[in-house]
């Protein structure tokens, strides 16, 4: 019975514990896509919503954000192709470089016909996708929305904006369902 009894209580404990831990993959995320704005002096720096090559979808509010937390689901795999290839294209299109050098010039014309534009805080996007095939690509751009709403005629950036709103659709989706919560730096210590 004592045995019984020390085997039932190892069982329950490992059983606890398995369960005690969100489960955390150690395959690297084919997606990162991270927004926040520049005013927030101790932002938390893990990326809003990462996507890995499973279809697993994480999802991370800050503390300072509405709903806060980690939440997860999984996409069909022709949902995470279709995101992928959306992705891909879009981010191939794009040279900060090139579109810095475009809204530049477009918003010198804007001066010169007297209008000017002003943006008191900053919104910075940041998209990371990793595909097998090819290098890591990585775009950081500021404003997007803004920008892409400002010169619709710059197609790249109409692009990476309209991925940005499928993503940020993504990270609100209603199958998204809460894992954990977030911690502040003092939680820990």
């Amino acid at each position: 019975m004592h045995r019984l009894m020390i085997l039932f209580v190892a069982v329950m404990f490992t059983w606890g514990a398995s369960y005690a831990q969100p489960v955390r993959s150690t395959e690297a995320p084919v997606l990162e896509y991270d927004q926040y704005s520049a005013m927030i002096r101790d932002r938390d720096k893990t990326p809003r919503l990462r996507v890995y090559p499973s279809g697993k979808v994480v999802v991370h509010r800050p503390i300072y954000m509405k709903r806060s937390g980690v939440y997860e689901m999984t996409l069909a795999d022709s949902a995470l192709s279709a995101l992928l290839d959306n992705t891909q294209r879009a981010i191939a299109g794009f040279s900060a470089v090139h579109m810095a050098e475009r809204t530049e010039a477009l918003a010198a014309a804007e001066r010169q016909q007297g209008t000017e534009f002003v943006i008191s805080d900053d919104t910075i996007t940041t998209l990371t996708i990793r595909i097998p095939s090819s290098q890591p690509t990585t775009v950081t751009w500021d404003n997007l929305q803004t920008d892409a709403r400002r010169y619709p005629s710059l197609a790249p950036m109409v692009s990476f904006a309209t991925v940005e709103r499928d993503l940020l659709e993504l990270s609100l989706h209603r199958d998204l369902r809460k894992t954990d919560d977030v911690r502040t730096k003092e939680d820990a210590k």
